[in-house]
Order: structure tokens, then C-alpha cells, then sequence
């Protein structure tokens, strides 16, 4: 109970761990620039490539993130709590930046998804 009382006084310490701890085979450090990547407006298709997802203050979910959807696929997005499911969503919405790669979509007038 002393965590969710911590809470709600507005306590809380963020823990980090460093990209050495996360991935020790790694031999280059990923670099973000919020913005970076390459956003095309097409209609019928959805395609990540090679895009890192990322949220606004640079926790990387994955480093690199590539696949396609055409107009009339049905598409469901699953797996555990913080695996990047709803920041993809945030990302394909422009509600976060792009930060590599490039993301081809519809424009958001055209854009339909049912969420959570």
C-alpha cells in the first residue's frame, strides 16, 4: 500500500537501464532525433520500414520495425503490457514523432482503427 500511496503524493523514481545492461551484444548505440524520419501520405496501405518505436522521451520499444498492411486487412495488435502496442497506434496518429525510417499511411482524415 506504501507504493500507491507514494503515488498519490506524486512520488516517483524512474529506473533506467542502460542500453549495456539491455543488450550487451550491441555494438552501436542507437541514435534518436525526434522527427528524423520520413512520414508518406498514400491511401490503401499502412507500412513501417525500418522504423524505430519509440516514445516522446526516447525509451526505445523496438529498434526496428518493419512490416505492411494493404486496404482490407483485418489486423489485430497483441501481446504483453509495454511491448508498444498503443505507442505504434500513437505513432501511425502522428500523436508522437517519428524518430527514423519511414511510415507510409493515409492521411489522418482516412484513417480508421477501432482501439482498446
Amino acid at each position: 500500500m506504501k507504493v500507491l500511496k507514494d503515488l498519490n503524493s506524486g512520488k516517483y523514481e524512474r529506473t533506467m537501464v542502460s542500453q549495456n545492461e539491455k543488450d550487451s551484444d550491441s555494438s552501436q548505440k542507437l541514435v534518436l532525433v525526434p522527427g528524423s524520419g520520413n512520414v508518406i501520405n498514400r491511401d490503401n496501405i499502412i507500412k513501417f520500414d525500418h522504423t524505430p518505436l519509440a516514445t516522446p522521451n526516447g525509451d526505445v520499444l523496438i529498434k526496428d520495425l518493419s512490416f505492411e498492411v494493404s486496404s482490407g486487412t483485418n489486423v489485430l495488435v497483441c501481446g504483453p503490457n509495454g511491448c508498444g502496442k498503443s505507442s505504434l497506434f500513437r505513432v501511425l496518429g502522428e500523436l508522437w514523432p517519428l524518430f527514423g525510417g519511414s511510415l507510409t499511411k493515409p492521411e489522418r482524415g482516412k484513417l480508421f482503427y477501432v482501439p482498446q
